[in-house]
């Protein structure tokens, strides 16, 4: 692929994307900005679909044109069967034209936003999907990422990847196990199942059993005994 803007395809980011990534994620459909495809800039983390419905259009959100949107929790694990749950869109506050003001802007129509899950293949905009090891997994470096996090996104040196010391990684991974099992949250095999317990049935056994999306987000059949 010579001209990936105009081609509108996926591109994976196989390289060094440590500390973010562990081996893959895939920019999906043509950026609307080509800026964005060599970018850096402070995440707003949102936990979960919850959170992000909750907050992405409140006025009071932290957040600019020049920020990074970040999903947790809809990978294979954190959204069993890993539906189309990755689309994050742009927080009303940055779309909307301010008229109020001396030197009108228009709205944001794209930003970088990244997530561990799947997404429509008709959404447009600059996005890193399938971000593996997923934040389902304790110690995934992505379940560690904090709002205010310098995120640096490179297609052309197919590099993602967060501002973290190796330190500060293993410090993060330690408190968020102390946290999760502060709040009861029941943890399996290194894998979130929930607060309320192992779930029977076939949603029980996705959890307990499914691979990452680089390895296909399919039954592990390492793990089928």
């Amino acid at each position: 692929m010579t001209d990936f803007h105009n081609a509108g395809g996926m591109r994976a980011l196989l390289e060094d994307l440590r500390p973010l990534l562990h081996l893959n994620a895939n920019t999906a459909s043509a950026s609307k900005d080509r800026q964005l495809l060599e970018f850096s800039g402070s995440a707003v983390v949102f936990e979960d679909t919850v959170d992000l419905e909750r907050r992405i259009d409140d006025p009071a959100l932290e957040v600019t044109r020049d920020s990074a949107l970040i999903l947790k929790s809809v990978g294979p694990v954190g959204t069993p069967g890993m539906p189309e749950a990755g689309m994050i869109p742009i927080p009303q506050k940055l779309t909307k034209t301010d008229c109020h003001v001396l030197h009108v802007q228009k709205g944001v129509k794209d930003m970088l936003r990244v997530s561990d899950g799947r997404m429509s293949g008709t959404a447009g905009g600059t996005r890193i999907l399938h971000v593996s090891p997923e934040s389902g997994l304790v110690d995934a470096p992505f379940g560690i990422l904090r709002t205010g996090d310098i995120v640096t996104c490179s297609l052309s040196k197919k590099v993602l990847s967060v501002a973290f010391l190796d330190a500060e990684i293993a410090e993060r991974i330690r408190h968020r196990a102390e946290a999760l099992q502060q709040a009861g949250v029941l943890v399996e095999r290194g894998r979130l199942i929930s607060k309320q317990g192992r779930t029977r049935g076939y949603r029980g056994l996705y959890q307990t059993k499914v691979n990452q999306a680089h390895e296909g987000a399919e039954f592990d059949k390492r793990s089928q005994n």
